[in-house]
């Protein structure tokens, strides 16, 4: 029942390590897609919620959910004017917008570690490069860390984190050659 990508709709399937909840979209009352949660026990969706703004079709979209099932990350529309971050959500603690580290310039959730305590993902810089990022929370706060080389270059997005949040997967230019990369 999950409206596929296109058209302004964004996001990835995502499953929790038991298999019982997929992250998605689903169609608010105002006709835009939410991130959204499906039960398979319960057959139900839940939505994560919206800002009360769009851009196209889309107000908010799932691209990764925690092993556990129970975090919720994605981009959500934060502002007028396509105002792009990234989603942080849980039914515990409700809908959150990731800091950016550049002024005005989106991020995104792309993976969650198991217990959703690890977000990672990018967030452009102001050339257009969509920097790999972390986001850890600790119940209260994020502190962000974006990717870099030992030597100070910037990786590119991050893809993927460990169930423990210890180790990050993305891919980057090595020389101008394009390579996956890990960052622990």
């Amino acid at each position: 029942g999950a409206p596929p990508g296109a058209q302004g709709i964004g996001g990835s399937c995502g499953i929790s390590n038991d298999g019982a909840r997929i992250v998605g979209n689903t169609f608010n009352t105002s006709g835009k897609t939410e991130a959204s949660v499906y039960s398979i026990p319960d057959a139900a969706w839940t939505s994560t919620g919206s800002l009360g703004f769009n851009c196209d079709i889309s107000s908010s979209s799932g691209w990764a959910i925690s092993g556990d099932g129970l975090t919720v990350g994605g981009l959500i529309v934060a502002a007028a004017g396509c105002d792009y971050r990234g989603l942080h959500y849980s039914p515990s603690a409700g809908l959150r917008t990731l800091p950016t580290a550049y002024f005005y310039k989106p991020t995104r959730v792309n993976a969650i570690n198991a217990n959703g305590t690890v977000l990672v993902g990018w967030n452009d810089d102001y050339n257009g490069l969509r920097q790999g990022s972390i986001w850890t929370w600790n119940g209260t706060s994020y502190t962000q860390t974006l990717i870099t080389t030992p030597s100070g270059a910037k990786m590119g997005e991050a893809s993927a984190v460990s169930a423990d949040g210890t180790r990050v997967f993305g891919y980057g230019s090595f020389g101008g050659v394009q390579k996956n990369y890990m960052w622990t």
